[in-house]
């Protein structure tokens, strides 16, 4: 039995450059005060066109079908392999800046649950040295924006980088869900399980920070929509 994805248990664009597009985002936050900031941020333009984006890959096309090339499906789990080790070292590098509290607890249960899940990957793929593995620029540039975010930013901002893949994932899934995915069909329920609501953890996290004014929504923002273009750029470069 493969132990479950951890974005199922519960690019470098810096900051700086991001935070050039506050004058954009700011009309549609200032529209939507009323909802809570996790779903104003899954339901920002962005992230809608990102998710739409993801769902008509060829990955997840593939995936849909059961007819992925197994070579891109195979270059696909390499890299991620290595994806998921380098965002064990980011969540680690949040978990050092982060205050005593429910939110660095999490942290220290993700951390655990995605060194095991690479581990096994790296079993499974024959990964010796992760620093052998060529990353395309898609995945590269992802993990090095959430590490950035992880070693420079609050904690909570760590938090909203991880909503984009434990919420798409799922939502993915539920795109899917009806049909016969042939090979794939282990591989789908273990990643894009349409029932997961994990997330509803962290996007608990993002609206109590919201209540108490410890996250700048704007910020916020850009940091979503970075990572869910990040989620659909990495599924976007798994072709042959």
């Amino acid at each position: 039995m493969s132990r479950r994805n951890p974005r199922l248990s519960a690019h470098v664009h810096g900051l700086k450059k991001a935070q050039g597009r506050q004058a954009d985002v700011a009309p549609f936050l200032q529209t939507n005060l009323e909802e809570p900031l996790s779903e104003v941020l899954w339901n920002s333009p962005d992230a809608v066109a990102c998710r739409n984006l993801a769902l008509s890959t060829c990955f997840v096309e593939g995936i849909k079908n059961g007819n992925l090339n197994p070579t891109a499906f195979g270059g696909y789990m390499v890299q991620d392999s290595v994806y998921c080790c380098k965002a064990k070292y980011s969540i680690d590098a949040a978990i050092c800046r982060a205050p005593d509290g429910d939110v660095k607890t999490y942290l220290e249960k993700e951390s655990e649950s995605y060194e095991g899940y690479y581990e096994e990957l790296f079993t499974k793929w024959h990964i010796d040295d992760p620093t052998g593995i060529s990353l395309s620029q898609a995945c590269q540039s992802y993990a090095d924006f959430e590490h950035l975010v992880a070693s420079t930013e609050d904690t909570i901002y760590m938090i909203v980088a991880m909503i984009p893949c434990m919420k798409l994932w799922p939502w993915l899934g539920k795109q899917l869900e009806q049909g016969d995915h042939g090979v794939y069909n282990e591989w789908y329920q273990n990643n894009f399980d349409p029932t997961y609501d994990g997330y509803k953890v962290l996007d608990a996290f993002v609206d109590d920070a919201a209540a108490q004014g410890t996250i700048d929504d704007v910020k916020a923002m850009e940091v979503f929509s970075r990572c869910m273009q990040g989620e659909y750029e990495f599924f976007n470069s798994a072709n042959i």
